[in-house]
């Protein structure tokens, strides 16, 4: 960033917006990057509790220049302070203002910001204001302002604080242990977040990486649109699903293993308004999505079929086979109420998951209705699309049985078909919270084959020939029965 920064500045570049999670860091590194050459700026800081101070000696004189006569509490309101920016006498000053996305959507700060563009510009002058966001910079402003990201520590800037920390600590890690630290502090969005959280995970007796794990579950928590946990079972859990699962095992095993799964459940509802949205907020968070996915190369694959039948538990347990996190994110719950929150939260959600997966995320999307996509999204899924059929008499019998144990319930399993995990499980959990037996559980079950039989066979036909198979590696036909190989534990037991 700091480097931006500077070949902004020798570029004459006058107004700059800085999106970052830590201002201190963030100008911390920036005059870092600029000494040698801090004698000859005007150094100044402003937020709104502590007023215009000096960061350096020109800067401490230009201040008291400012003020005169007048109390500090006058160049407290953002509006008198950039006004008295524009009177700055000389060349070359510096100034940061902070929390910026507070005070620039008011029409006379709006013009105080803009009033400085060609007088600061002529005197080879800079205002940096640091924000959390710019997606509300007003739209008079977009055109002037140079807008800038602070990224997230990478993998070698959070090895360097783990070193800092452990001399610190008279800790010593070994190079396996050293790894699995290093997975725990991917997504942070600053330096400081990442050398808290591994000082609260170090103690006497070493480093607790489950601790770890907690704290950037928690962190994770706090950014809208996005869970974050990591999953125990594994494709061991996961009844059938042959073709996804062997898709998925071959990623796993492959050049670039992920580092999290990113899964965006039953993705038309996420998107739904998306063309018909007047306040065109959909469509702007739909732009992001396409950007984002083209520009990092994500690599992912669309789950569609009937609902149910182990597309969201597909993503889940490929996490835990891969031993990485699942992040749950939601175009819906990024969605916010003021101008540019949905974007701003959306664009938060993004950088989270670049920051967790580093280059090597695997997208996992489902989908219940592929006939509301629009082609430009789903061309985005280059890993393909697998269509989740009902589940055949092999894969539904290895259901029950796993369902049976999980309850632990001692019944057999009834003679049923067409009936999908979700209501197998569904079947099982009535008969051990009503203390029935299976046959009598049963009997308030409405399968979705029967629910929405038309619905579902115009779904299945339409898919047949078109998309990979989940069931088994081949595309998928409708009028085809394939069952999971024998042998196979699933949840511990035997097919």
């Amino acid at each position: 960033m700091s480097v931006k920064i500077k070949q902004a500045w020798q570029a004459g570049v006058p107004l700059v917006a800085v999106e970052t999670a830590d201002p201190a860091q963030t100008i911390s590194s920036i005059l870092r990057d600029l000494n040698g050459k801090l004698e000859d700026l005007t150094l100044l800081q402003w937020d709104i509790c502590r007023s215009l101070v000096g960061k350096n000696e020109r800067g401490k004189k230009a201040v008291k220049l400012l003020l005169g006569d007048n109390p500090v509490e006058t160049l407290c309101d953002p509006t008198a302070c950039l006004n008295a920016l524009g009177k700055l006498e000389g060349e070359h000053a510096f100034a940061f203002i902070l929390n910026g996305h507070k005070h620039w959507t008011d029409a006379d700060r709006l013009q105080a910001i803009w009033n400085l563009r060609d007088e600061w510009k002529a005197k080879g002058s800079m205002l940096v204001i640091l924000c959390e966001s710019a997606a509300t910079l007003p739209a008079e402003l977009r055109a002037d302002v140079l807008v800038m990201n602070e990224d997230s520590p990478d993998e070698e800037r959070i090895d360097h604080i783990v070193e800092e920390v452990s001399k610190a600590a008279k800790l010593k890690l070994e190079s396996r242990e050293r790894q699995k630290v290093l997975d725990t502090l991917l997504g942070y969005p600053c330096d400081y977040a990442v050398e808290q959280a591994f000082a609260l995970g170090c103690s006497k007796d070493g480093v607790d990486i489950q601790r770890l794990w907690e704290l950037r579950i928690q962190a994770m928590k706090t950014l809208a649109g996005i869970e974050i946990s990591m999953p125990q079972e594994t494709f061991a859990d996961l009844a059938g699903c042959e073709g996804a699962k062997a898709m998925n095992g071959a990623y796993i095993t492959g050049r670039t293993p992920p580092r999290c799964v990113f899964l965006l459940d039953e993705l038309e509802k996420m998107i739904a308004g998306h063309g018909t949205d007047s306040s065109g907020v959909t469509g702007h968070i739909v732009e992001q999505f396409l950007y984002w996915t083209e520009q990092k190369k994500v690599d992912a694959e669309l789950l569609v079929g009937v609902p149910g039948a182990g597309k969201t538990r597909t993503g889940w347990c490929t996490a835990g086979e891969a031993h990485v996190p699942f992040i749950r994110g939601s175009m819906s719950m990024v969605t916010g109420s003021l101008v540019g929150q949905s974007e701003a939260q959306m664009s938060r959600m993004l950088k989270a998951v670049d920051a967790i997966g580093q280059g090597r995320v695997l997208m996992v999307a489902t989908c219940n209705n592929m006939e509301t996509l629009p082609p430009e999204i789903v061309a985005r899924f280059r890993l393909g699309t697998f269509f989740f059929d009902y589940p055949t008499e092999t894969e539904l019998a290895a259901l029950w049985k796993y369902y049976i144990r999980k309850y632990d319930l001692k019944d057999k399993a009834p003679s049923v078909s067409r009936w999908v995990g979700r209501e197998v499980e569904s079947c099982c959990h009535r008969a051990w919270l009503f203390r029935q037996p299976l046959s009598e559980a049963m009997k308030t079950v409405v399968p979705v084959s029967m629910a929405s039989a038309g619905k579902m066979e115009a779904l299945r036909k339409s898919a047949s020939g078109r998309f990979n198979a989940a069931a088994y590696v081949g595309v998928y036909d409708c009028d085809k029965q394939t069952s999971a190989p024998q042998g196979r534990k699933i949840g511990g037991l035997e097919q």
